[in-house]
């Protein structure tokens, strides 16, 4: 609801600022300037900061930082503190873009006690074209962490999917 009235309150400002405005034009704006104003609101009005936690327990420690283009994808990235004195497996998986599912997983190991940044998603061009995605929204996707030397040891599930907004990176 906070960001629904958040939306409107900015609408509200531009509209009223546009007619306020003396010589105010849509066209003032070129197709790269209007993206950046878009991808500024989005960031705006995003549910999802920068350092936000997304997920802890006592094993471990999940932090947003956000997306970024590369080459030929999409990569979701992310802050990962490993709590435990063991080295452990990373796995995203049940990855859906805008509730359509995706061949998407991503796995990475983390020693005992360590943080990374790492790519949690790789959302490449080609698979979303496979299934004719043309603009993503959100993603949503599964993560499972477990002890790389025991697979009899720890072995976590997180039992709530996350399903992250897609912001626009900046080139």
């Amino acid at each position: 609801m906070k960001k629904l009235l958040a939306l409107l309150f900015a609408v509200l400002m531009f509209v009223t600022y546009a007619v306020s405005a003396d010589a105010f034009a849509i066209s003032d704006y070129n197709e790269s300037e209007i993206r950046d104003i878009r991808r500024q609101i989005h960031e705006q009005l995003s549910l999802n900061k920068l350092g936000d936690i997304l997920y802890e327990d006592e094993n471990v420690n999940i932090n947003y930082l956000g997306w970024k283009k590369s080459y030929s994808s999409y990569e979701f990235w992310v802050t990962f503190v490993n709590n435990t004195d063991r080295k452990l497996m990373v796995v995203s998986d049940n990855t859906s873009v805008n509730d359509a599912a995706c061949d998407v997983s991503y796995v990475f190991e983390i020693p005992a006690g360590k943080r990374t940044n790492n790519i949690l998603l790789d959302l490449y061009e080609s698979t979303l074209k496979e299934q004719w995605i043309d603009h993503v929204e959100y993603a949503e996707f599964t993560i499972k962490y477990y002890d790389s030397d025991d697979w009899q040891g720890l072995r976590i599930e997180i039992p709530t999917p996350f399903k992250i907004e897609f912001v626009e990176p900046t080139p």
